[in-house]
């Protein structure tokens, strides 16, 4: 009979413990870093496929209504509202206009976020929106937004608000970081930060002039000034 008594057992000393605990935090840390990466980089892409979405359609559409052809797009005010041929609120979707030469730049850009009310903000846990549709400035948005304003004469975003689309201004910008070109202290951040996409007729630095040159009815076309509409489902 062998006599086991005899055989040792060589283990792990302390110090090779450490070092090889020390190893899988590295690797471990190293790995966290690239998965990062690799998820901001993934959300990005989604993100910036879905913003070319929306600047399609609103290049479509802006050609479409501009020429006095049918659009795909029915009018929803900034309330939610469907807008009917007599202009008036309806709360059924089959009564509700297209977009047509006398839609409003708010309205529209409206009915832009609601028509891609699904795209969701990439970088958000919860489903918070990725359009939103307001007169922040560019420093309060957040990465994974997609930011449409009018912007048709000095004063900031909101300004014709109330241009009809063939003679409007508006932007389209999307964020990839917080804050945009901001997000460097000297507002010189590129491409990787943000990409803005303008739409529409010429700035005008009077608003007399602009509203002359855009043929605003109030009546018609509703406020030159856009109200600053949060959307509440947004993250700011």
């Amino acid at each position: 009979m062998k006599n086991y008594s005899n055989y040792k057992i060589n283990g792990f000393s302390l110090v090779e413990l450490l070092v090889v605990v020390a190893i899988i935090a590295v690797l471990a840390g190293v790995g966290l870093v690239s998965y990062k990466e690799y998820t901001d980089s993934s959300r990005k892409k989604v993100l910036e496929q879905n913003w070319n979405v929306v600047v399609r359609a609103m290049e479509n559409e802006t050609l479409i209504v501009s020429n006095y052809l049918g659009s795909a797009i029915k009018e929803i005010d900034k309330d939610g509202d469907w807008i009917d041929e007599s202009g008036d609120v309806t709360a059924n979707e089959a009564d509700a206009r297209f977009i047509n030469t006398e839609t409003s730049c708010l309205t529209f850009l409206h009915s832009i976020k609601n028509h891609f009310i699904t795209f969701k903000n990439p970088w958000q846990d919860s489903p918070k929106v990725s359009i939103t549709v307001d007169t922040e400035g560019q420093a309060n948005h957040k990465r994974g937004q997609i930011h449409l304003t009018c912007y048709k004469n000095s004063g900031g975003f909101g300004e014709g608000s109330g241009c009809p689309i063939p003679n409007a201004r508006y932007y389209s910008i999307v964020y990839f970081e917080d804050a945009g070109r901001w997000f460097q202290a000297d507002g010189m951040c590129g491409d990787e930060c943000q990409k803005i996409k303008v739409f529409g007729s010429d700035y005008i630095i009077s608003s007399t002039d602009a509203k002359l040159d855009c043929r605003w009815d109030q009546d018609t076309h509703g406020e030159w000034k856009q109200v600053n509409d949060i959307n509440p489902d947004a993250d700011y």
